[in-house]
């Protein structure tokens, strides 16, 4: 039916708001907008999708919670000058006759998930920064991030994923978990680090699999992981996403259909110069500079 692209919303805008300068509009900070659409449109150009769909998270704690009531708990509250943009990213969005989606008690990367499941006979394309959805690459997944900066995109497939973390995606959760997240305050085993997760998954398989052959494992690595079981499940948890929301929405309700006008009149509210070139009709463009 065609490429469909789906976007971790939240994490392109913290990228794009810490990325960039504080651009003002009307003496406000617009910089996320401003990045969020730079990629977006950008991605649009490089993809071209016939259907999107943006997902967002919630203020509300989700089941993670319930699991580990410190999974985030490091993290600081959204700058005061973020949150104010995430309506204009929803406006903007809207102009382009986005869907967006959210769902209490659970995150983005859980409805990109359920969406990946629901509609994975189709050439899926995963926007996002959260290195966590590459658990979700597959034959007919692939995920798009965000580089250094805004411009550079690094396009994710499953070898993509072996050659950049030495395992296959089925197993990134597993090995997640081994190695834990501090960004999330997802716990991992002490000791064992970015290599020796991936050593032990290459090696052994998934968590389960680990455990299940303890006593085949070296000495080391059963020093390092006894007793931990209980945690390391716990992690696997944490980090595995959720395929199974009951959410409204069809595949009709996310084609690409938008008018251009719309998407000018928002991209001029706030002088987004290089945006507006994008989407000025050529006439336009030759009479502002005077031809």
């Amino acid at each position: 039916m065609g490429k469909i692209l789906l976007i971790d919303s939240n994490a392109l805008m913290y990228r794009a708001y810490h990325a960039l300068p504080p651009l003002k509009n009307d003496g406000k900070v617009v910089n996320a907008v401003y990045g969020f659409f730079l990629i977006f449109t950008k991605v649009l150009e490089d993809v071209n999708p016939d259907y999107v769909v943006a997902t967002f998270d919630r203020k509300e704690k989700t089941f993670r919670h319930e699991i580990f009531k410190e999974y985030k708990a490091q993290r600081p509250d959204m700058p005061e000058d973020l949150v104010y943009q995430v309506p204009l990213i929803k406006e903007g969005l809207k102009a382009f006759g986005v869907p967006v989606l959210d769902k209490k008690g659970f995150e983005a990367d859980d409805i990109i998930a359920t969406l990946s499941k629901k509609w994975k006979k189709e050439p899926i394309i995963i926007l996002s920064g959260d290195r966590d959805l590459l658990q979700l690459v597959s034959k007919n997944v692939s995920m798009r991030a965000p580089g250094r900066g805004i411009k550079k995109m690094i396009d994710f497939d499953k070898d993509k994923v072996v050659e950049k973390y030495g395992i296959p995606p089925a197993l990134f959760i597993d090995y997640k978990a081994l190695r834990g997240d501090p960004s999330d305050n997802i716990p991992g085993v002490e000791g064992v680090g970015k290599k020796r997760a991936a050593k032990l998954v290459q090696e052994n398989g998934s968590v389960e699999e680990i455990y299940a052959n303890f006593e085949k494992l070296s000495e080391s690595f059963k020093k390092r992981l006894k007793g931990k079981k209980d945690l390391v499940m716990k992690s696997k948890k944490l980090i595995s996403l959720r395929s199974d929301l009951d959410l409204n929405v069809d595949l009709k309700d996310a084609e690409l259909n938008y008018k251009n006008e719309e998407v000018l009149n928002f991209f001029k509210r706030f002088n987004f110069k290089s945006l507006i070139e994008k989407y000025e009709p050529e006439e336009d463009q030759q009479m502002n500079l005077g031809l």
